[in-house]
């Protein structure tokens, strides 16, 4: 029964199964087919493999580069039942947020079940994230195949040759993964018109407030703050330092340049741009009017926070809005669905949210978490089916469902009914009215963006913590951002 069971998984995979059965109803004798049988056998053994090595061949190729896969592009997949990068390995730098734990924790166990690629994950707070990652690059190791960036890494991973443009994985994908994403959006992230990162969310800025806070200081909890000059004044009115209650929290911290990134988004709203300022060259904007002010807000908005608001990162200002100790904070929609989580925030069911206005038709910005494979990398191939796996739509419904990624990259989850039943109503309509005015260019797309922000981020600092006023501290960061402009050859 052995010998026969092995002729039919042969003849399957060689598509001549209907010859055996033939063979085997047919009307010859015993002696015949025992004849015949021990022929079959002999041919399956002596030229069946090579016969079939054309149709069901998932063997290694003596001649293929290292880290090839057996698919004749890259891109394509192998069928379901297939592991050819089994025993593969990638090294992976994340990040620290709730959807990269989870990818950690949860959702890369999943891959190497399915793919038999080994995953080794780095997840690092986001303080000194963007230091790891631009040592690990620019030392050329290979420590790092993936690793997570958004727009103000690019230019400068870019023009350094430390990530590989992506186009042709991209392009050779099944059409089901690809159609997920809208072409707009992945034409926005394209640098010197190729692309170098699959993005996995993607959020714009929302206020979140806590409804039970307003009510408590006499305040509408209907009627949030349309504007920045009335959130100052709402954030005045709901600031109870002697309750261990504040009128509003932010990312202060300069590590990682996380201040800039909340100053931004005031800015935004006040009618700052980086680029097409009349009369000024690109980025060496910062000592404009519209900088000053929010300079000044920042600082007063600061006064209405936690201590310490001076090292708060993102972490410590959910943390702040989940522990019911910040009636107010801008960020990013992401962040939005743990405030929803009873499991971790004290306020779920008591966050409303909305946008504020701002001047012009771009004034939320609109941030990317994506994905790049390193020029070092060893095993690209590989590297990419991850990509594709943690950027793919089961991930992106699993973790919209799980509340770690409130604002995913792909359009085509958004449709899913079990997602229409997760999210709070008032915030997919928020996240709607953000997207439509989200401006994806919120930092200099330039190699020495960075820096730049690196300077606007230490005159956050020492405005918020007293050291220089907001006119002082913003001409010496414009005077910084002039220098590095000359420096890198963009002014003479």
């Amino acid at each position: 029964m052995y010998i026969v069971s092995l002729i039919f998984r042969l003849a399957n995979a060689c598509e001549f199964k209907y010859e055996i059965i033939q063979f085997f109803m047919g009307g010859q004798n015993v002696k015949q087919k025992a004849s015949l049988l021990s022929l079959v056998v002999v041919m399956i053994m002596g030229f069946g493999l090579t016969a079939c090595a054309g149709t069901n061949n998932t063997g290694s190729n003596s001649n293929a580069s290292p880290g090839a896969s057996s698919s004749s592009s890259p891109g394509s997949s192998a069928s379901p039942n297939e592991k050819p990068f089994a025993g593969k390995k990638v090294s992976m730098l994340l990040s620290q947020n709730a959807f990269t734990e989870e990818f950690r924790d949860v959702i890369i166990p999943q891959f190497k079940a399915k793919t038999g690629i080994d995953v080794v994950v780095d997840v690092l707070p986001e303080s000194g994230y963007d230091t790891k990652l631009i040592m690990s690059l620019a030392g050329g190791t290979g420590e790092y195949d993936v690793v997570m960036s958004g727009a103000k890494n690019w230019s400068q991973m870019v023009s350094s040759e430390w990530i590989i443009p992506l186009d042709d994985y991209y392009n050779n994908s099944e059409d089901e993964y690809k159609n997920g994403f809208s072409q707009s959006l992945m034409n926005t992230l394209k640098v010197n018109g190729n692309t170098y990162a699959i993005p996995n969310n993607i959020g714009s800025n929302l206020l979140y407030y806590n409804k039970e806070m307003f009510e408590a200081a006499g305040i509408d909890p209907n009627d949030p703050p349309e504007s920045l000059d009335e959130m100052i004044e709402y954030a005045k009115k709901l600031n109870k330092p002697e309750q261990d209650k504040y009128g509003f929290v932010t990312r202060g911290t300069r590590e990682g340049n996380a201040n800039s990134f909340s100053w931004i988004m005031m800015w935004f709203l006040n009618g700052g741009r980086w680029v097409g300022v009349e009369g000024r060259p690109d980025y060496a904007v910062l000592d404009l009017p519209e900088a000053i002010k929010t300079m000044d807000d920042f600082k007063t908005l600061t006064q209405y926070s936690p201590s310490g608001i001076a090292s708060y990162g993102f972490q410590e200002a959910q943390l702040a809005m989940q522990q019911g100790k910040a009636a107010m904070w801008i960020d990013v929609a992401s962040l939005g669905p743990s405030l929803e989580d009873p499991a971790v925030s004290s306020v779920a069911g008591k966050i409303g949210y909305h946008v504020l206005k701002g001047k012009g038709e771009d004034f939320t910005v609109g941030s990317v978490w994506a994905y790049s494979i390193t020029k070092t990398a060893k095993n690209k191939d590989a590297a990419w089916e991850l990509i594709k796996y943690i950027t793919g739509k089961e991930v992106s419904l699993q973790q919209i469902l799980s509340g770690t990624n409130g604002s995913p990259a792909r359009a085509d989850v958004l449709e899913l009914e079990e997602v229409k039943k997760v999210f709070n109503e008032d915030f997919i309509d928020a996240l709607k009215v953000a997207t439509s005015y989200s401006n994806p260019h919120y930092t200099p797309l330039i190699a020495e963006g960075s820096e730049i922000r690196s300077a606007l981020s230490v005159a956050i600092s020492e405005v918020i913590t007293g050291q220089k006023e907001s006119e002082k501290a913003m001409k010496e960061a414009n005077e910084q951002t002039l220098a590095i402009l000359k420096k890198g050859g963009y002014l003479k």
